[in-house]
């Protein structure tokens, strides 16, 4: 009974293996460093925090031309993904629409990804509401005009200041 399990056992394990590394990318090691790739990504996450987005995606866009089945390229892909829903004014490349389709993407490529769930949830996020042509447009747009009326709002506040500092002057007198 033993023997015929582990007969069994040794015919199986070879095709599962086999299938396995059949449906995942190989895993490629790149010449460089893992310290050196955290620097690479650090150097991007910093350049994002400086609202430098299109040279943090093309840090990452870089990996993944040279190291597409790195341990790290789901990494970079999805950090790349979502830098198009970095709802920042001055975000070139802020755009909903291409980071659905880079999420989308992600998940049909990196099937075994830790990042597979935030990329479905944003997603479900992004998904385009009823009536509307473009995921978050109508967002965008409101976005926009909040920030105007905040802009605007903070002008007429320093001119009602500078009256009620000329009215309090005047009292004075």
């Amino acid at each position: 009974m033993i023997s015929v399990v582990i007969k069994y056992w040794l015919l199986i394990m070879p095709v599962a293996f086999l299938i396995g590394c059949a449906s995942n990318p190989p895993v490629q090691q790149s010449s460089e460093s893992g310290d050196q790739l955290i620097r690479v990504f650090s150097h991007a996450r910093e350049l994002v925090e400086k609202h430098a987005y299109e040279e943090a995606a093309q840090i990452y866009r870089q990996f993944l031309d040279h190291y597409p089945g790195h341990i790290f390229a789901d990494d970079a892909a999805y950090r790349l993904a979502y830098l198009h829903v970095v709802a920042d004014p001055v975000n070139p490349l802020y755009d909903y629409e291409k980071a659905r389709l880079l999420f989308q993407k992600f998940i049909e490529t990196y099937k075994n990804s830790r990042y597979i769930n935030a990329c479905t949830n944003w997603l479900a996020v992004l998904q385009p509401r009823k009536g509307q042509n473009s995921p978050g447009l109508s967002d965008k747009t409101d976005v926009m005009q909040l920030k105007q009326q905040i802009s605007d709002l903070r002008s007429e506040n320093i001119k009602l200041r500078t009256t009620l500092a000329e009215l309090q002057e005047a009292i004075e007198r």
